[in-house]
C-alpha cells in the first residue's frame, strides 16, 4: 500500500478531517491533501509528526512504498551535493582571495594550479549533478 494510502486511512479511521491533522503539523489543509492523493510527499520531519499523531511507526509508514523510499534517497543525495559543491566552493573562494594577498612569485603558480583543480572538481560535480 502506498504511503498516500496510509494516510488517508489512518486519518478516517481516527475520524479527525484534513484540517485537524494540518493544524496539528503545521501545513495547509491542500498540502494534507496533496499527500493523500499521491500528489506529493511529505517530508522527513511531516512523516514524524504524522507517526506520532497516527500512532504508526515510520518503518510502518515508509515500507511497501517505492515511490517514498526513492524520494527521501533523492534528498539526502541532494543534500551530500549540496554541501560538496559548498565546500570546494568555499576552498576557490579562499584561494583567489589568498591570490590577491600574496607577494611572494613562487607561492603563485602553485595557487593558481589549486584553482584550476578545484575549479574543475566543481565542474565535474556539477556535470555529474546534471
Amino acid at each position: 500500500m502506498e504511503i498516500s494510502e496510509k494516510l488517508q486511512n489512518k486519518r478516517k479511521e481516527m475520524n479527525l478531517t484534513q484540517e485537524e491533522i494540518a493544524e496539528k503539523i503545521h501545513v495547509s489543509r491542500q498540502t494534507i491533501s496533496n499527500w493523500e492523493t499521491g500528489k506529493t510527499l511529505p517530508d522527513i520531519n511531516s512523516l514524524i509528526l504524522i507517526s506520532d499523531i497516527y500512532h504508526i511507526s515510520l518503518d510502518t509508514l515508509l515500507k511497501e512504498d517505492n515511490e517514498m523510499v526513492n524520494h527521501l534517497q533523492n534528498l539526502s543525495n541532494d543534500n551530500k551535493f549540496l554541501k560538496l559543491f559548498c565546500v570546494l566552493l568555499l576552498i576557490n573562494i579562499v584561494l583567489i582571495i589568498t591570490t590577491v594577498f600574496i607577494k611572494n612569485t613562487l607561492l603563485m603558480p602553485i595557487l593558481l594550479t589549486l584553482i584550476a583543480i578545484n575549479t574543475v572538481g566543481i565542474f565535474f560535480l556539477i556535470i555529474k549533478k546534471i
